[in-house]
């Protein structure tokens, strides 16, 4: 059954058009969610596509912003009399039983034969003027659909409207898979667009996928046999097995993209495939979507099949590797955050705004690294940033390994309020201010609980730790919810250590109080922390940073960071309960 679509209603005033929307992300699930505010539509198999109508001009682009306007021509040419416009939408090509095939969408985007490919829209993000983002979805999708009344006939089937449902999400999930679909993705039909993944939108599989990266492949008489497939893991690629079908019609084009980017070596760091003749590796740049019946306990694929390149997105992100010279690669993004959901520019405008004089106590005249969103990626960024409004400042910095950096800071509301028009999400301040580079005025200590440690336990050891460090060493300190799970402990210093010789400190009083209890620990590996509670002294170091107090966090409900006081620690309060909407 469709669902009732509401009466539209979105802002009259005009608005500029942008060039490109962030598109908004499904966030994985194991169940399909019901209930009377979700309604749900088809996942469908292809690539993500933007289409933008301005002024009779049509740009198509990918999930990740690039141009595929030509590669879409059949598409564009049936929107070029839309008015002005952005639909987000899906590009796949149908086999006959009406069900998306990615394979045949590869072949025919390899081929050049495009005829058979097709647009399922279902957002509409902007219109005549009118940016409809802030819009429940379900007046969004009625003022798409209005639009799909206006123009079918010029559409010829090569734009199509994407029907939502309103059955229950276990009966939707049952129905696309005995269909042979790949799953389900359940929107809420109230929740405005945001770019970027979130949870307003809960995307349900029938059946494993996943985007993984090419590392070698194995041939015999020029033909490929098998494909090794690998993960960037923390700072290495590992091996997670091979794909031995799916790629037998794709052989001509598949080939020459994998031996363009050969390797003497192999490019894994952990693991690699059985056997060695006919085994050839590569530079993992290459994106490929690979589905499979299930993950290992050792974190491998089992019986994968290959569908696939995924042309549509940005080569993947390898963890820097600092050359010979030891100078460090430039690279824009020093770490993604995958599961990162993005605020509004103007959300984080209007919070910078009431809370800008009393976040300067804490921000003002520090230099700042920063979490950034650009094109749908949200990442601690380094490197050259782009143009800096007057309002913010820039300082030159001399790099530990050598040669020197650039960080920002700012010394008012304007310089935070500022802060959106570079994609700045999360500032995390150095521990000292640009007036004395080298020696830190502060001290941070965060308890970062792992599985199995209860909240009262992070509050208990707040507090012992403040008597602690007061009553044996003579330091004050003041607690900061940081938007997460954890709470920070912060302590003015005086300006008479360097940060090497502070970290130091840092490592050797936590080192002490951890003996207290064995439910403590100060290592920093992920397998030291179930049921632990990381006594964190490494936010210590010249450059390395915690989360800012009042920084806004790019996470679910888009916590933020709070000093607190003692009383509240006491009385329990959570370290994610305040949202960028605080005005207290």
């Amino acid at each position: 059954m469709r669902a009732k679509l509401l009466r539209a209603s979105p802002t009259k005033s005009r608005a500029s058009m942008p060039d490109f929307i962030e598109p908004q992300l499904a966030t994985l699930a194991p169940d399909t969610p019901t209930g009377p505010r979700w309604v749900h539509e088809v996942k469908f198999d292809g690539y993500r596509a933007q289409v933008r109508v301005e002024r009779g001009g049509v740009t198509i682009s990918t999930r990740r912003g690039h141009d595929w306007s030509s590669r879409f021509a059949d598409i564009a040419k049936a929107a070029r009399l839309l008015p002005d416009c952005i639909i987000d939408g899906e590009a796949v090509v149908l086999d006959s039983q009406g069900r998306t095939d990615f394979s045949a969408l590869q072949s025919a985007l390899a081929s050049g034969k495009t005829k058979a490919i097709v647009l399922f829209a279902f957002d509409l993000l902007f219109l005549k003027g009118r940016d409809l983002r802030r819009a429940p979805l379900l007046e969004r999708k009625e003022a798409l659909l209005k639009l799909f009344d206006e123009h079918a006939k010029q559409f010829e089937a090569r734009i199509r409207y994407s029907e939502h449902f309103t059955v229950a999400g276990a009966q939707m999930h049952a129905s696309a898979c005995a269909m042979g679909l790949e799953g389900v993705v359940s929107k809420r039909i109230n929740a405005p667009y945001r770019s970027g993944r979130n949870e307003s939108w809960i995307k349900s599989k029938c059946g494993e996928r996943e985007t993984l990266v090419i590392g070698g492949w194995r041939e015999t008489a020029g033909r490929i046999q098998s494909i090794a497939m690998g993960q960037f893991r923390g700072k290495g690629f590992e091996y997670v097995g091979k794909a031995k079908t799916g790629f037998q019609n794709q052989q001509d084009d598949l080939r020459p993209r994998l031996v363009a980017v050969e390797l003497a070596h192999i490019p894994f760091t952990k693991g690699r495939p059985e056997g060695k003749e006919g085994q050839r590796w590569c530079k993992p740049v290459l994106e490929a979507e690979i589905s499979f019946t299930a993950w290992t306990h050792s974190r491998h694929i089992r019986h994968a099949k290959f569908l696939g390149l995924r042309e549509d997105q940005a080569p993947p992100v390898q963890p820097a590797r600092r050359p010979a010279s030891g100078k460090a690669k430039g690279r824009n993004i020093q770490r993604l955050l995958e599961d990162a959901e993005i605020p509004s520019d103007e959300a984080l405008q209007a919070y910078w705004k009431r809370v800008g004089t009393r976040a300067l106590k804490y921000l003002a005249r520090r230099p700042l690294t920063l979490v950034r969103h650009e094109r749908g990626r949200v990442f601690f960024h380094t490197g050259v940033l782009p143009t800096v409004p007057k309002a913010i400042h820039t300082l030159t910095i001399a790099k530990r390994e050598g040669g020197e950096g650039t960080r920002i800071w700012v010394d008012s509301v304007a310089g935070l309020v500022a802060l959106p028009q570079l994609g700045v999400i999360e500032v995390h301040p150095w521990n000292s201010t640009i007036d004395d580079v080298e020696h830190p005025d502060q001290m941070v200590f965060d308890l970062d609980p792992g599985d199995g440690i209860p909240w009262e336990f992070v509050q208990d050891t707040a507090l012992n730790l403040r008597d602690w460090l007061k009553e044996e060493h003579g330091l004050k300190s003041w607690p900061k919810a940081t938007g997460g799970k954890g709470l920070h402990l912060m302590v003015p210093l005086d300006l008479t250590r360097t940060h090497d010789e502070v970290r130091d400190w840092s490592h050797t009083l936590v080192g002490a109080f951890a003996r207290k209890d064995r439910r403590y620990t100060v290592l920093s590996s992920l397998a030291a922390r179930p049921n632990h509670l990381f006594l964190d002294y490494l936010r210590n170091g010249r450059g390395t940073t915690a989360v800012g107090t009042y920084s806004p966090r790019a996470r679910p409900g888009f916590p933020i960071a709070l000093p607190l006081t003692w009383t509240q620690v006491e009385k329990g309060i959570r370290s994610d309960e305040r949202s960028i909407d605080f005005n207290g």
